[in-house]
């Protein structure tokens, strides 16, 4: 057992998060406001609890004799009140370090008022304390049980990235203040990318090959905040996850191994670039480096999920969290990748236990990772001359 013989954990943890997060971390936020928590994301999954627009509103109907009453959920600001707690001050650039890019989503969302007021596609005060306990757990595995990470934030030691949607951004924000208890020794600085050419969700916008096989994407309802619920929608929460879950898997599962590609093979390239780069760390910029944090969607989780073979046929509840742990062997040298999963070891597939040495872990990326380049062959494509997998 590697582990007994006191493995050194060396380079970063991943981790991704529904609103969720892999130390390198992955979050994950949910992406366009669906039913009382539909989610579809533009992924990540962040304790992704968010106002619905109007149109997907949950309403119960009861018939009387004559009349018909609706009852429509109302959707307060105060349900999107800051806790102290969760405040940890951050600004946003492009990759680059530039200004921060444009947002449609976010154009979009302010064009929307809920009834009560809110603006749909928020973060709200539940998810906010969903991100902040999702913090304190790795605070606890990291800072104070690992002795890895600093106590406080530091500059050096982590670089973050969100998709650019605002309630995203606020779940790593709240993350971030669960982890270092909001202390920091330097400005916290997210990046993002233009939503054309964003890695961290299955991009419809660059990839029109993808969108026509992803004609009717995933979906779940999850109640929140208390609020009021048609029974009869509780009756049928589970069918819908299930049926949610069966028809995603069907494109994932039963198409070619290419809808993987276009939906995580970005994703994966960098991850495989992040790894190897810790691994043999040539500057003192990347030795320094212990955690990159991805915020991310349920959208990326699933598919990540599904190509690493531990997807557990459950739409990733709010909060989820992804994480990879790098680690070298002491006596041996020797490199090891361990994968969890809302905090729980997962068996990579190809690999023989939860500790995989890091040439399988690997091979398994290698399957679905592509290049920028050969993500844009993929996607020009014509669907009907997909190539077989081999």
């Amino acid at each position: 057992d590697t582990r007994a013989a006191g493995p050194k954990i060396e380079g970063w943890v991943i981790s991704l998060s529904k609103q969720r997060f892999i130390m390198e971390i992955l979050t994950t936020v949910n992406g366009m406001p669906l039913a009382t928590d539909q989610r579809q994301s533009r992924g990540t999954h962040t304790g992704d609890q968010k106002a619905q627009s109007p149109g997907r509103q949950q309403t119960c109907m009861f018939q009387t004799k004559q009349k018909i009453k609706v009852l429509e959920v109302e959707w307060h600001p105060t349900l999107l009140d800051v806790p102290a707690q969760t405040k940890f001050d951050y600004m946003v650039t492009d990759l680059n370090g530039g200004p921060q890019p444009p947002s449609p989503y976010e154009e979009h969302y302010k064009k929307i008022t809920l009834k009560g007021g809110a603006i749909a596609g928020q973060l709200t005060t539940v998810g906010m304390q969903q991100m902040f306990a999702l913090g304190q757990r790795l605070r606890r595995s990291y800072v104070e049980e690992a002795n890895f990470l600093s106590p406080s934030f530091k500059p050096a030691e982590v670089f973050i990235r969100s998709t650019n949607i605002f309630r995203n951004l606020e779940s790593t924000r709240c993350l971030l203040a669960g982890l270092y208890q909001q202390q920091k020794e330097g400005s916290v600085v997210i990046v993002t990318d233009e939503a054309s050419s964003e890695i961290l969700y299955p991009n419809y916008h660059n990839c029109q090959r993808l969108k026509c096989l992803s004609r009717h994407p995933g979906s779940s309802i999850l109640p929140v905040h208390n609020l009021p619920s048609c029974p009869v929608l509780k009756n049928f929460q589970q069918t819908v996850e299930r049926r949610s879950v069966d028809s995603l898997l069907f494109l994932l599962e039963d198409s070619s191994r290419e809808v993987l590609q276009m939906s995580i093979g970005l994703l994966f390239y960098a991850l495989q670039k992040n790894i190897t780069e810790a691994v043999d760390s040539s500057s003192p910029a990347e030795k320094a480096r212990k955690l990159i944090l991805y915020a991310s969607h349920d959208t990326t989780l699933i598919p990540l999920l599904v190509a690493m073979g531990t997807f557990d046929h459950k739409w990733p509840p709010y909060a989820a969290d992804v994480t990879l742990e790098l680690y070298q062997h002491r006596p041996s040298k020797e490199w090891f990748v361990r994968m969890t999963y809302h905090g729980e070891e997962q068996v990579v597939k190809g690999c023989r236990a939860g500790l995989c040495p890091l040439g399988e872990f690997l091979e398994v990326l290698a399957q679905y990772s592509v290049s920028p380049e050969e993500y844009n062959n993929l996607c020009s494509q014509m669907e009907g001359h997909q190539q077989s997998d081999s």
